[in-house]
This record gives structure tokens, sequence and C-alpha cells, in this order.
């Protein structure tokens, strides 16, 4: 992490807005949740968090004026698999639950502060303003499908990395 590029993007950005863009929540057929306890008991929820894009865009505001938006579109993710599930033996045949969802965050920009500033910033910084959104979706989402709710820490940093899913305990009700 570059402090000094991630210390000048904070100067000119500041949050406007996260946001939900997408989400996906399935029970695979046969599975039930409410009931298979035993099933729950033996896989392991594992999650991603990976920083998809980030971009500029220019909107016009009151008239004449025009505003500089950086985005950055951020990816979570949580699948109960089997437990020892490896790298080698993954598929998607395997999951058995995923609640996924795709946030956006929004910042105003005063001025550019470069490019490499900006993805600093989104690699190091954005997911610290999304992170509380996921957490309450993912534990609300669990508790509307009766999924084993997940403990998550306060902030967990992005892997980039689909493969780089980080295992995390459940607990039912």
């Amino acid at each position: 992490m570059n402090k000094e590029l991630l210390n000048k993007a904070i100067k000119v950005l500041s949050i406007n807005d996260v946001y939900l863009n997408g989400t996906r929540a399935v029970v695979k057929e046969g599975v039930e949740p409410k009931f298979d306890t035993e099933l729950f008991d033996s896989l392991e929820a594992r999650l991603k968090h990976i920083i998809a894009k980030s971009n500029v865009v220019t909107i016009s505001a009151d008239g004449d004026q025009e505003v500089n938006i950086f985005r950055v579109v951020i990816r979570f993710g949580a699948f109960w698999i089997p437990q020892k599930t490896t790298e080698e033996n993954f598929s998607e045949e395997s999951i058995q639950a995923i609640i996924e969802a795709e946030m956006i965050c929004e910042y105003i920009m005063n001025q550019n502060p470069g490019q490499d500033a900006l993805n600093e910033f989104a690699l190091h910084n954005a997911s610290f303003h999304a992170w509380p959104f996921w957490r309450e979706y993912l534990s609300s989402q669990c508790l509307r499908m009766h999924l084993p709710q997940l403990m998550l820490p306060t902030m967990m940093a992005a892997s980039n990395s689909e493969t780089g899913a980080k295992k995390h305990k459940t607990k039912k009700g």
C-alpha cells in the first residue's frame, strides 16, 4: 500500500453514496436450510470480497456545473460448501447456498488526484464504506433464507480472488 497516494486521494474525495447494484441469493434445489440442520453442520461458509472496478463519471448538476464522481464497484459473497473443499475439488455443484451482492461506492472529486491515487483508494479504502452495508445485508438475507448466521468481523480487506475466499464460522438460530 502506498500511503502517500492513498492520502492524496483521501484529501480530494468525499463520500456521496453507497448502494446495492445487484444481488443473488439461492439455495440449491433439494436443500432445505430450515429443516436440514445436519447438512449445514457439515458445511463451511466462505466469503469473497473483490474490488471489481472503478471509474470516474462526469454528471451535470444544476445547469452548467459539472461534477466528477469516482465510483468503486465491490463484489461480496458468502457461499456454503462441504468442509475441507479445496481449490482442486471445488465446483459450482458443491455450493449448497449462496448470497452475493454488488455494491457501488460513490465519491465526489474536488480535484483529480491521478489514476494511481484513485486506484490506491479503491483497493484500500472504499471497502471501509461498503462493508457495514454488506454485513447488514448478509445477516438479514441469512435470516430470511433460514441459513446459519455468519459472524463477520467488523472489517475484512478485499482478497480480489475468487479462490482466495476466507473461511468463517456459522451459527444456527
